[in-house]
């Protein structure tokens, strides 16, 4: 399967410009899909990979993706799409030091969703993973509103959108342009 991602070029980094919307892990294996409360806490206690649309509303999905929780963003299967990554700090930090770059950011403020289920933050707050597989009950993601960005620690049960970072087995970006042509 070649998906190809609008993509945005800030530095040397090209990153998809919209968050991810995928509802399948790179191997072909579907991404079960949570609608309640109760399944979301209940898939991030089993640590089972799960995905939802911010207040389980899919006309969400068409503006902000979907909200993943740690088990899904870090599956063996990969979210990540063919070509791309889940952005590590470093990326993390790369991207932040570029001037504006957390701009593009703020037409996707997609929320999250807590350990409970209860979702918060929609067009106010985002949040997105990042990868880290080594912590043992804690993971480190961004936070941006409107008018700040942060890095913060989460729990894994927790529902974020994912921002993936193109990967370059050659080292030189190749950006695609929004119309998803080369």
């Amino acid at each position: 399967m070649d998906l190809k991602f609008p993509s945005i070029r800030i530095g040397n980094q090209v990153w998809m410009s919209q968050n991810l919307d995928v509802t399948h892990f790179r191997n072909g294996d579907e991404i079960p899909e949570v609608t309640s409360n109760e399944a979301f806490a209940l898939h991030g206690i089993e640590q089972k990979p799960a995905w939802c649309y911010y207040g389980d509303d899919p006309a969400n999905g068409t503006k902000w993706g979907k909200l993943y929780n740690w088990y899904a963003v870090h599956d063996p299967r990969g979210l990540a799409p063919e070509g791309w990554i889940i952005p590590t700090e470093a990326d993390w930090l790369k991207l932040e030091s570029t001037s504006g770059s957390d701009a593009f950011f703020r037409s996707q403020l997609s929320g999250s969703r807590g350990i409970n289920g209860a979702f918060g933050g929609g067009g106010v707050s985002g949040y997105w993973w990042q990868h880290d597989p080594l912590t043992p009950i804690r993971n480190w993601g961004r936070k941006i509103s409107v008018s700040s960005w942060e890095r913060i620690d989460s729990f894994k049960r927790f529902g974020f959108a994912v921002r993936c970072i193109q990967q370059f087995p050659d080292g030189q970006p190749k950006l695609q342009r929004e119309d998803n042509t080369n």
